[in-house]
Formats: C-alpha cells, structure tokens, sequence
C-alpha cells in the first residue's frame, strides 16, 4: 500500500512540475503577445528598437485613402483615349485622393504600376510600349 501511495505521490509531482514549466511559457508568451500589441498601438514611435533575431516589426502605411484601382479606372474614363504615363496617373489620382501636395516618388509609382498591371490582367485597361522614350503607355480598354 505505501509503495503504490509513494508511486502515485511521484507521480503528480512530476505533473505538478510539467504543469509549472507550462505556465511559465505560456507567461512568457503572453508577456510577448501584450508588448506585441503595445507596440501596434505605438503608431509614431521608432518600433525597431523592439526588433529581434525572429521579427522585425514595421508599420504599414497606406499610400492611397482610396482604392487605387478605383481611382484609375475614374481618371481613365475621363478621357478614355488619351494615352497616359504612370507618372502623369500618380499625380493625377494623388490630387483625386486628396493629396495635392504629395510628391510624386518612387513608391507611389510603384503602386500604381502594380495596380496598373492588375487591370492589365482583368482586361480593362491596355498598354502600349513606347519604345523611343522607353516607357509604357496606359489608356483605357475600348470595346471594338
């Protein structure tokens, strides 16, 4: 009878233990998780002082209020067969969002592009290569 008692009182402290080492990670994590959150909420602070070997935390800033392709798609219309450049389509769409004093920089051209390239592939606007300037050429699709 002690033999099985001594056996059984091994064995829930081993369990016990197991139990503790869990709750510890499981601290650890949410310790991890909440500074997580508060540095989300951060929007303006420098957040790569958090990083670590495993993450890097970046803030995501949108560059449009307004879908891109939206925007597009209405400035296009206005004049559907004039040939546009992607430059002259961010400038445009960034006074039609509400940013008339935005410069016009690479990554704003880049969005635009991407976005230019995704109603390429649904078939609503064409491109047109110009091939003495070396630069590319939008307008929107016209039905035949």
């Amino acid at each position: 009878m002690t033999y099985t008692l001594d056996k059984k009182l091994k064995e829930l402290e081993f369990e016990r233990k197991q139990v503790r080492e869990h709750l510890s990670l499981l601290d650890d994590k949410i310790y991890t998780l909440r500074k997580a959150i508060q540095i989300m909420e951060e929007e303006h602070r420098d957040v790569t002082e958090y990083d670590t070997a495993q993450f890097q935390y970046r803030t995501r800033r949108r560059r449009f209020t307004t879908n891109s392709a939206t925007l597009i798609i209405r400035l296009l219309k206005t004049e559907p067969h004039r040939y546009w450049r992607v430059e002259e389509i961010t400038k445009e769409i960034l006074i039609a969002d509400n940013q008339p004093n935005t410069p016009v920089n690479r990554t704003y051209i880049k969005n635009v592009h991407a976005a230019m390239d995704r109603l390429l592939k649904k078939g609503i606007v064409e491109r047109q290569s110009d091939k003495a300037h070396k630069v590319a050429l939008w307008r929107l699709k016209t039905e035949k």
